[in-house]
């Protein structure tokens, strides 16, 4: 009601989402002369949604009144976090309306012990949810007389997943859908539905039945005719004020009850201490009554709240029984993650105040510098506690130490300014005034802010930037304050792209200042001395064996220095290159080609915590750059699989580049091991031998598998166990995943199919494979069910067994997902195999020529050099003695010394990309009395080639001039 006045005009009244209520005239306007209570417009507001009501356009008005004109209102009926409920049926009662709702529960687990919360849900709050199974899962409630809206929290670890919602409410002939909005991240997406039916059932269901889905909060709100409820509003326990709606609940007795705790510092409750200021929401309060335990330590507040409707009255009793906080034990382990340090008796809802250990009872390495306490004994980005952290339980404190930063040459050191817990404080080399902004954007620097680096001399310093920086220069002065170079623009087209600075001198600090607001994703120090980082003379970059700081180093360095066009070659000789909890190591740069001794004992290896476990977190290494080569070595995910829960995603090679090779690699993980992850570009793997469970080669784009060994783990440790899917292809490219000549292992596993949809127009095609146990491939050969999809072109060709006998394809199969099906003959004719021809799927790139591997025919030796024939397309010739690499050259010779013994020297012979070729050892002068020897191949019991260097049981196939061979087994040390 507005008030009218004689002197006034017309108006509008909006409500607080802009929406037009009323458009009152000045012709309409109800005054007279005198301002009285008669004179006034009516505006209705018809929502129970709370809003702002906006009158605009008027000079005078002498009054406002807001009027209440129904008694119904919108009330939340029912909220759980499901930490009540229980498995197959949970009763629940709700508030105002006394209903007594079923919730009936079919496929779905509550509160399931094998969920990785810190790795799937880290925002959870109480970790507490409900699981719906792959397939034919559904919650059911009984018939609730109202119901306005649904709120849900739903969350997934994978896309289109989640929870959706139907209801049948009176006058519904069937069920009718009222959301099927996924979880659009694994933190949680909240859904709120508006439903407004009364007598309802609702139904919640999986939205994608191949995955799981969880649910972590559930709310029911209804409409409540609240003229008829007694209720009590609010009231004070020792002056604080409690929303009595937010704390009570109603019991068996029909009574509402809560619980309340105070601290053991405040006073309790009783008749001499009552509650204060108790207000009615509807009705009016009766006489409190107090019942004080012996102990004093508990109070039963009985709070009558009472409503005449009609000639009946209702009474509503609240029982509010008010105790003492619990104690709570806060424990401090050692570095190990088990050895306990100290423990601590803290009050609920209290601050630590004070740590009950320091840095002389933890075990600090010689070189290392006590951290602090953590919430996790490991993993990345982990957040430190302070003196300050609120104890709501039972809590761990877990000691970390890291190595000392000194700035002396050969260090390398590099900092996650993307991660939310990055401290400063713990880094001796790096200090700043920026701050942390975001995990996308990494520190935000205003105009003038600078990170300052200590450097032990001649130095590399690379910044991960950001696209969203504004343009403008980085200014670099040295510790004396004198400026010394700049970088042009931290602003970069390409997110995460790096930027670098080569500094010559003495050790010092500097200080890089932003002249614009910037994000800085990352920074990284190379100390890289008075010999600095250089390629040899054939152009390699050869990393000292097992030197993971230094192979980074150059990693980053040749990426960050060379010209856009021009390659760069990495040597690893034998060694394990253990890069600890990191993952995403980026290859951004085209070109790029790593370069190991061999398969097996040249290892690259990350262990990132199960904590961070996903399909695009956890990766080795994150190729975005093109023509990237990998040759002889092995890539390892060493996450904790078995221990990781319902999903150990750890990927090798995160592939969002084009035209990568890898030749003799061998990819070690479980499951996601490969991830082709652009749909627009093609991939190369000649003579792998690549390792998993699920799904674990993946993505889109075109994959070909040349004469590979899929080795088939195990589900569990240590045993045969379990089903393994090889292989999951995704998008729409021509030809998507095509596995030429390949060996399936299964020894380790139950049963193995080839692979399953994953989206798009998902192609798989198997030609002339071997299956070394057939017994092991279920008859459909590939998973019939896609998880996004049905497929429509999984093929097979030409498959046999050990003993080389064909193997019968399955004929005609049925794909389906949902509705959606196709049915078709998987086994495909010598004509449509062709189709699949490594020429078809490579009309532009060659990637068996760039790989194919070169030899020399002899070395011989003469004058303290070994000397030898050049070799067509050689880029350079790799020298050994006895194993150990002595150096490269691009000539035909290559001198040793008088100690050095010619008969144990070995040449391998470096195609353009890199990669070393099979062994050639000496072979003396005088004529052979033997027949001529065309070439010598190796194999191992798979009938996979091998390098001649090759370790262990070999197969040697010897190929003489005049067309005979001979074939023998022999054991090479």
């Amino acid at each position: 009601k507005i008030g009218g006045c004689q002197y006034g005009s017309g108006y509008t009244v909006t409500d607080g989402k802009g929406k037009v209520l009323a458009t009152i005239d000045n012709a309409d306007r109800k005054c007279d002369s005198k301002t009285s209570f008669d004179n006034y417009n009516e505006v209705a507001y018809n929502s129970f949604e709370p809003t702002a009501l906006t009158i605009s356009g008027f000079d005078y008005t002498p009054y406002v009144m807001i009027e209440v004109f129904s008694a119904i209102s919108e009330q939340s009926l029912y909220e759980t976090n499901f930490s009540d409920w229980t498995a197959g049926k949970t009763t629940a009662v709700t508030k105002y309306t006394n209903e007594t709702i079923e919730f009936t529960l079919t496929k779905t687990e509550v509160n399931p012990s094998n969920v990785d919360w810190a790795g799937k849900f880290p925002d959870a709050v109480s970790q507490t949810c409900i699981r719906a199974e792959k397939s034919e899962a559904f919650v059911e409630t009984s018939v609730i007389s109202s119901v306005s809206k649904v709120r849900f929290l739903h969350g997934a670890t994978g896309s289109n997943r989640g929870w959706g919602l139907y209801a049948k409410g009176e006058g519904d002939a069937d069920w009718v859908l009222i959301s099927d909005a996924v979880a659009s991240n694994a933190k949680g997406t909240e859904v709120v539905a508006e439903v407004n039916k009364t007598n309802c059932q609702l139904r919640f269901y999986n939205l994608n039945t191949s995955q799981n889905a969880y649910m972590f909060e559930l709310e029911i709100q209804g409409l409540v005719d609240m003229s008829q409820m007694p209720a009590l509003g609010t009231f004070e326990v020792n002056g604080v004020a409690v929303e009595a709606v937010d704390i009570f609940e109603i019991d068996a007795e029909g009574n509402y009850a809560a619980t309340y705790e105070i601290s053991k510092t405040a006073k309790m409750i009783s008749a001499e201490n009552p509650l204060t200021n108790i207000v009615a929401a509807n009705g009016s309060v009766g006489e409190v009554t107090y019942q004080l335990n012996a102990t004093a330590d508990t109070c039963v507040c009985t709070i009558p709240v009472s409503l005449t409707a009609g000639e009946k009255e209702i009474v509503a009793n609240y029982i509010l029984t008010v105790i003492l906080k619990p104690d709570f034990t806060v424990t401090y382990y050692d570095v190990d993650g088990t050895t306990v340090l100290a423990t601590q008796t803290v009050e609920k809802d209290a601050a630590v105040a004070a740590f009950a250990a320091d840095a002389s009872k933890v075990t600090v390495a010689e070189g290392h510098v006590f951290r602090g306490w953590f919430v996790a004994a490991t993993g990345e980005d982990v957040r430190k506690y302070t003196v300050d952290e609120i104890i709501v339980g039972n809590t761990a404190f877990y000691a970390r130490t890291t190595p000392e930063e000194v700035a002396v040459a050969g260090t390398r050191y590099a900092y996650a300014l993307n991660h939310q817990y990055f401290d400063a404080a713990d880094h001796e080399s790096f200090s700043s005034n920026g701050s942390f902004h975001d995990t996308q954007h990494g520190w935000d620097f205003a105009a003038g802010e600078s990170i300052t680096l200590k450097v032990g001399g001649n130095a590399f310093i690379i910044l991960g930037c950001c696209k969203y920086s504004a343009n403008g220069a980085v200014a670099v002065t040295n510790a004396a304050g004198e400026t010394i170079g700049e970088i042009a623009d931290a602003y970069v087209e390409t997110d995460g792209a790096t930027v670098s600075f080569t500094y010559e001198g003495p050790a010092t600090e500097l200080t890089f200042t932003f002249s614009a607001t910037t994000y800085i994703h990352s920074v990284i120090i190379n100390n890289v001395g008075e010999a600095g980082i250089s390629k040899n003379e054939a152009g390699y970059y050869v990393i000292q064996a097992g030197n993971v700081s230094q192979f980074l180093s150059v990693l980053e360095i040749a990426q960050a220095s060379k010209a856009a066009d021009e390659r760069a070659y990495i040597f690893l000789p034998n060694g394990l290159y253990d890069m600890g909890e990191a993952v995403l190591t980026p290859i951004a740069s085209n070109n790029i080609s790593i370069i190991g001794e061999s398969m097996e004992k040249t290892i690259i290896r990350n262990a990132p915590d199960k904590s961070v476990e996903g399909i695009g977190t956890t990766a080795t290494f994150l190729i975005t750059g093109k023509n990237t080569y990998f040759q002889d070595l092995t890539i390892q995910n060493a996450l904790d699989y078995y221990g990781a829960g319902s999903a150990g995603r750890a990927v090798c090679l995160q592939d969002r580049g084009a035209n990568t090779i890898c030749k003799n690699v061998r990819l070690l993980s479980y499951q996601d091991t490969y991830y082709s992850n652009n749909d627009a570009a093609q991939f190369y793997f000649g003579d792998c031998d690549i390792h998993g469970t699920v799904d674990f080669v993946c993505g889109g784009g075109d994959v070909y598998y040349d004469h590979c060994l899929f080795t088939l783990e195990s589900r569990k440790a240590g045993v045969v166990n379990g089903g393994v899917t090889i292989a999951a292809p995704n998008g729409d490219a021509p030809f998507g995943y095509v596995m030429e000549s390949c060996t399936i292992d299964p020894s380790m596993c139950e049963n193995f199919n080839y692979g399953r949809a994953w989206g798009g127009a998902a192609r798989l095609a198997y030609l002339n494979t071997k299956v070394l146990d057939k017994s092991k491939l279920v008859a459909s050969h590939f998973t019939r069910e896609g998880m996004n999809v049905a497929s429509q072109y999984f093929r097979e060709y030409n498959t046999v067994d050990a003993e080389g006998n064909a193997i019968a394809g399955p004929g005609v199969q049925t794909f389906f997902k949902g509705s959606t099906e196709y049915t078709y003959d998987v086994t495909m004719t010598a004509d449509q195999a062709a189709a699949f021809a490594y020429d078809k799927v490579f009309t532009a790139w060659d990637p068996r020529a760039l790989s194919a591997q070169l030899k020399l025919d002899a070395i011989s030796t003469a004058d303290g050099k070994i000397s030898w024939t050049a070799v067509e397309g050689a880029k350079a010739y790799a020298v050994f003695l006895d194993g150990v690499l002595l150096g490269f050259t691009t000539e035909c010779s290559f001198k040793i010394a008088e100690d050095q013994d010619a008969a144990k020297v070995q040449v391998r012979v470096a195609n353009a990309m890199g990669g070393l070729g099979e062994v050639t050892g000496y072979v003396n002068a005088l004529p052979s009395l033997t027949k001529e020897i065309a070439k010598v191949e190796y194999y191992n019991a798979l009938g996979q080639r091998l390098p001649a260097n090759a370790q262990g049981m070999t197969i040697v196939k010897t190929i003489f001039k005049d067309g005979s061979v001979n074939v023998e087994k022999c054991y090479q040390k």
